[in-house]
């Protein structure tokens, strides 16, 4: 079992709309809605590779039952924490005519959560990790999440025997590097904000790799985007690089990475062929509307085309 933690539990609206501009009147051309927030999406991809995930979150008010029945009815599994206000919303709008060939996303705040709420979770999730062996947390921290207390959830499961990897932002992701010992998977403009510098190649990659594993994380993963991705651990360092494919949209591109490489290890590959899945994952996302969504055929097609590369 792979505990998938999405703080910020979402309701993902994709909309196609060609030639969409930002003032105007546009009707929708295809529609798809998904229970999501980036632990959702990988969660889904999970079970897409034939791994076994369980969703886990807050949920809140009319939306929150929305994403709940959503769930249930694409038969995710999900254990979800209820708390007061209303679970957000976000828009993906993918022009179809557009020459990038990618979708621009949009996502309210989320519900401001009390101490006694994140008690709440923290609780339920250890509960669940009795029966699991890796915990991902994933997405943005819903506003008056305790950061002290975001940590020691993370070193709660780890006495538990959970490998935990985190894949956030901000205040947030330093909270987690400095847990000490866990999995950091983040993109290059996440990590590239919390250490004021531009992340755009392998070379400035390692180098805030090596960074957050002085800071306190064990491994570090950074993604580029079609680049590729850099794995640094105790073990050594490898590069993955993708095939080219065609482009729809590249949200959840990053949760699906993260579901190749959690269910790789699930699996108990080795360091480069977890990469190489997670990679593989990663492209056949961006060929499909929807965060975490993706066609198995892609993903075989993708996987056989990856070149790892140890450092």
């Amino acid at each position: 079992m792979i505990l998938c933690i999405s703080p910020n539990v979402t309701l993902e609206r994709t909309w196609v709309v060609p030639n969409y501009r930002t003032v105007g009147v546009f009707r929708v051309k295809e529609l798809l809605v998904l229970p999501s927030g980036k632990g959702i999406n990988v969660a889904r991809a999970v079970q897409t590779l034939g791994g076994e995930a369980l969703g886990m979150g807050f949920v809140a008010g009319h939306i929150g039952a929305l994403v709940a029945d959503l769930a249930a009815q694409q038969n995710l599994q999900c254990s979800w924490t209820w708390i007061e206000g209303e679970t957000r919303i976000a828009a993906a709008v993918v022009d179809p005519e557009a020459p990038d060939g990618d979708a621009a996303l949009t996502s309210e705040a989320g519900p401001t959560i009390h101490p006694a709420d994140w008690e709440r979770l923290a609780a339920d999730v250890l509960e669940r990790a009795k029966s699991a062996r890796l915990a991902c947390f994933s997405g943005s921290l819903p506003p008056g999440t305790p950061l002290q207390g975001f940590s020691e959830l993370i070193q709660a499961l780890q006495k538990l025997g959970c490998q935990v990897w985190v894949d956030c932002s901000g205040a947030g992701l330093e909270a987690a590097i400095r847990s000490g010992g866990v999995g950091i998977k983040v993109n290059g403009e996440e990590i590239g904000a919390l250490f004021g510098q531009p992340v755009y190649d392998f070379e400035t990659a390692q180098r805030s790799a090596q960074s957050m594993r002085r800071m306190g994380a064990e491994s570090a993963i950074v993604t580029l985007g079609s680049k590729g991705a850099l794995l640094v651990t105790p073990q050594g360092s490898w590069i993955a690089e993708p095939p080219k494919v065609k482009r729809i949209s590249s949200v959840g591109s990053g949760d699906a990475f993260m579901a190749g490489w959690l269910t790789g290890l699930a699996q108990q590959l080795d360091l480069a062929e977890a990469l190489r899945s997670a990679t593989a994952a990663g492209a056949a996302n961006v060929q499909t509307l929807g965060g975490g969504r993706f066609m198995q055929t892609n993903y075989d097609a993708a996987l056989s085309k990856v070149i790892v590369t140890k450092l």
